[in-house]
């Protein structure tokens, strides 16, 4: 729990047992429940609520109601009202600790983080029509930079939050400032992320935020935009639309073509990227709100994604020469990409891959059957090509593939978050400092600590690099 979450529960329980017994409506009593309504107004506004801590806030309300406004007698009442009002605080308690809903990591990076969002030039891209999919939606493209400081946010202010931050582990992360200036010194690398399936919400902002606040700038990819003056309705309708299952069990002639659906939105998103990066070379050489003319580095491009977008990404290398770098973070390959590999410099990081055993590729149960046989291809693929093109696999023990997202913070029991036996915060900490080496060292040619041949720095992370 958080500390002001923490002093609201005890100042609860302190009327609480007064309640039980002596009469509240006194002046003491008076005096703390002015602290605890001083409290919640303060925790909402310092830490923000989360689900888990909402039954604390009616019982608040009426303690403090009791306390200014109620007669001078407890009694059977009184007793009444405090068991409910410890059920009530216990049902929060044990929600902040099945759910915490923990916060993101302090960035490490030098720079404070800005964030904005671009739209793309619906000309460049080609005919949406499509044996598979209907419905080709346009990216939300939102960039998060090292920022520089805004007539709006001063620099104490800045510190400040930090500085709250850096003490409560609150949702959402430490804010980023919206349409600021950019802030890094020299020219930023460009990067282009994508999330996991469908792609509705952005899954890696841990990552991001700490390659923002390395001099990076991200753009990051959400499906679909919503348009100026669509409803509300209408949005979420093609929301659900684009969020179909990823594979169609139901026989073998509806599993290979939702396969081939996959492998045409694996094009369609790839041609994005090459869309955002084309737009962010015009928005370099002439950006109307003057925030980014001349301050990108187009020519040091790379493009990472998570799961589905990770696919994405080696696709997308593999596309277009201009991204010369990209990080599949334990997503599987696609097209052209499981077919003749990824050029390097090329790193893919991940859970160990388990090779499926000839019972899995015979199962009479669709799901392990078809997806053994997925496993299989893409496992023998990226081994015999890493080998061939080059390449860095980056492997981490005792991890599932929600290990590699922010939905590990979701709850430390493993049962809500599908983690791994391991520490979720450690993983997406390890993961953070691998691919900002792994970009620091492809895109700007530095030497790192963690990509080097011989035994991993970092204890029970299994590196391998291939050479071409």
């Amino acid at each position: 729990m958080r500390t002001l979450e923490i002093l609201l529960v005890l100042g609860c329980l302190w009327l609480l047992m007064r309640l039980t017994n002596q009469p509240l409506h006194d002046r003491l009593s008076g005096t703390l429940a002015a602290m605890v309504l001083v409290l919640v107004v303060a925790q909402l506004l310092v830490e923000g609520w989360r689900p888990p801590f909402v039954p604390v806030y009616p019982i608040a309300v009426a303690l403090v109601a009791w306390a200014w406004l109620s007669p001078v007698t407890n009694g059977q009442n009184g007793l009444i009202a405090a068991a409910t009002g410890l059920v009530f605080l216990g049902v929060a308690i044990v929600g902040c600790w099945v759910f915490p809903f923990q916060g993101l990591a302090r960035t490490e990076g030098p720079y404070p983080i800005g964030t904005a969002t671009i739209a793309l030039d619906v000309g460049t891209r080609s005919s949406p029509e499509s044996l598979h999919e209907t419905f080709r939606p346009e990216p939300l493209v939102r960039l998060w930079y090292p920022a520089g400081l805004s007539p709006q946010s001063g620099e104490a202010g800045l510190r400040l939050a930090a500085r709250l931050q850096a003490h409560l582990r609150a949702q959402p992360p430490p804010p980023a400032i919206e349409d600021a200036p950019l802030g890094a010194q020299e020219a930023c690398p460009v990067l282009v992320y994508f999330p996991g399936w469908p792609g509705t919400r952005l899954q890696n902002l841990t990552l991001v935020r700490e390659l923002a606040s390395r001099g990076y700038l991200v753009a990051a990819v959400q499906y679909p935009a919503r348009p100026p003056g669509t409803s509300e309705e209408t949005y979420q309708s093609e929301v659900r639309r684009l969020d179909r299952p990823m594979q169609d069990y139901s026989s073998d002639a509806n599993f290979r073509e939702s396969v081939a659906a996959n492998d045409e939105r694996l094009q369609h998103n790839a041609e994005d990227a090459s869309r955002i990066l084309t737009q962010l070379a015009r928005l370099n050489a002439h950006d109307p709100q003057q925030r980014l003319t001349g301050r990108l580095d187009v020519d040091r491009a790379g493009v990472v994604g998570y799961s589905f977008g990770g696919a994405v990404a080696a696709e997308t290398r593999r596309l277009d020469p201009r991204f010369k770098a990209a990080v599949n973070i334990d997503g599987r390959h696609y097209g052209s990409a499981l077919e003749h590999g990824v050029p390097a410099p090329y790193l893919f990081v991940g859970e160990i891959l388990v090779m499926p055993t000839q019972g899995d590729l015979n199962s009479r149960v669709p799901a392990t059957h078809y997806e053994a046989l997925l496993d299989h291809s893409d496992y023998t693929n990226l081994a015999s090509n890493l080998r061939r093109n080059g390449g860095i696999q980056v492997t981490l023990p005792n991890t599932t593939h929600p290990n590699f997202s922010d939905d590990a913070l979701k709850s430390p029991i493993r049962r809500f978050s599908g983690i791994g036996k391991i520490n979720a915060r450690w993983v997406l900490m390890t993961l953070n400092q691998y691919v900002v080496d792994f970009f620091d060292q492809s895109l700007r040619h530095k030497t790192t600590r963690l990509l080097q041949d011989g035994p991993a720095p970092l204890p029970g992370v299994r590196v391998d690099i291939y050479r071409k």
